[in-house]
């Protein structure tokens, strides 16, 4: 990991480190997919059922590789699935 990007990995703006924020940021600012969000969570809640941050990607056709307009992977391991699950399950 090179030392400038050592920041990243911190906890940034309440999330677990910038990847995460930056995911969570660029999900709810397309309208599309926020939308998606709020039909996904209501479904859950309705059926009872955990939230899952890669079926959603899955539902949202979010694909492996695509990244964020700030280059963060949707789908990179760098990211807090417990943060986003919990983002998924406020809709």
């Amino acid at each position: 990991m090179e030392k400038q990007n050592t920041w990243k990995h911190q906890p940034y703006n309440g999330w677990s480190n910038w990847f995460t924020w930056n995911i969570a940021l660029w999900l709810h600012n397309d309208y599309h997919v926020s939308q998606l969000i709020a039909e996904y969570s209501e479904r859950q809640h309705r059926l009872g059922r955990a939230m899952d941050y890669d079926k959603f990607l899955t539902l949202a056709g979010i694909e492996k590789g695509e990244k964020t307009p700030d280059g963060v992977a949707y789908h990179s391991p760098n990211v807090n699935r417990q943060d986003l699950r919990e983002l998924l399950a406020e809709g």
